[in-house]
Order: C-alpha cells, then sequence, then structure tokens
C-alpha cells in the first residue's frame, strides 16, 4: 500500500470523525460499505 502497489480507494466508503464509529460500524454492518475510516477528532 504505501508503495502503491494495492489502490484501496474504491474499497473505503467513508470516512468519519472517531466520535460517529456506531454510524461507520452500522454502515458496514448493513452492507453499505466494505471499510469505514476512522479519524481522531
Amino acid at each position: 500500500m504505501g508503495a502503491g502497489i494495492l489502490d484501496v480507494k474504491p474499497i473505503i466508503g467513508g470516512v468519519w470523525p472517531v466520535t460517529s464509529w456506531l454510524e461507520a460500524f452500522e454502515k458496514m454492518h448493513h452492507g453499505e460499505v466494505i471499510k469505514s475510516v476512522l479519524k481522531p477528532v
């Protein structure tokens, strides 16, 4: 990934603040997104 060999952008469904972890988890659980990124606030 760091070398740019694998493009993960197509599988990331969204970026949420860590305080919205429940929303991100629910979207993954219901199949709306494959992967979520949680960012520190």
